[in-house]
């Protein structure tokens, strides 16, 4: 499924921006650290479609610099207006991370891990994987970074172990020019979402396509396969 991710300083440009492209997304991704005030109750409804929310630090390329209590709040104020997905970093503090989650409502959690200098092997990102597992993580996120094109393969093996064991959902990509195959072919492994811009010009990860591309790949890779 495709996730349009919004990362921009403008409010009132960022609910435009999402019921302008309500027929192109099966969800939205707000990055809730850009705005200086939020009206969490428009962005809500803005759009039925799923809402994922995200605050994210400078280490995450994101744009909080206050405390993590603050940065909680943030996310906790999302999970009052009915945002239906949560993203929590996985190295915030565990206290927090729990306080999120004993709240969380109707929400559901997404702990996630990102690596934005490598991709580590399978048994130490299967760990990663089994340590939000335990936190009680709804879904688990996993980013790393491709150094070489066979990193890519890590995270498909990644995300075929989690599938056959059964258990929480997935969302795992190889960020970076070489990690951009993973952005269209993990989806049709397991991996619950794609991230793609809203706009072209607006990315919130290396590595990232715009729709045209996703589009344009994927019709080549699926649709020429289904012809054979």
């Amino acid at each position: 499924m495709i996730c349009l991710s919004i990362k921009i300083h403008s409010f009132l440009d960022a609910l435009k921006l999402i019921r302008k492209n309500q027929n192109k997304a099966d969800f939205f991704e707000v990055w809730l650290d850009q705005f200086k005030k939020i009206d969490y109750k428009k962005l809500r409804n803005a759009t039925p479609k799923p809402l994922i929310a995200v605050c994210k630090g400078i280490s995450e390329l994101g744009n909080f610099k206050g405390k993590e209590a603050d940065r909680v709040k943030i996310l906790e104020n999302a999970i009052k207006n009915n945002f239906d997905y949560i993203d929590i970093d996985i190295h915030l503090k565990k206290e927090l991370i729990q306080k999120l989650i004993k709240n969380k409502g109707n929400s559901k959690i997404i702990i996630s891990y990102h690596n934005f200098k490598q991709t580590p092997s399978l048994k130490v990102l299967s760990k990663i994987f089994e340590k939000a597992v335990k936190m009680n993580a709804d879904v688990i996120k996993i980013a790393t970074f491709a150094n070489k094109y066979s990193d890519n393969l890590v995270i498909f093996q990644l995300i075929d172990k989690i599938k056959k064991q059964k258990k929480n959902q997935i969302i795992a990509l190889c960020m970076g020019e070489k990690g951009k195959i993973s952005r269209i072919i993990a989806p049709k492994l397991g991996s619950l979402l794609t991230f793609i811009p809203i706009t072209p010009n607006k990315l919130t990860a290396p590595g990232q396509l715009t729709l045209k591309e996703y589009k344009i790949c994927h019709k080549i890779i699926y649709c020429s396969a289904l012809k054979k």
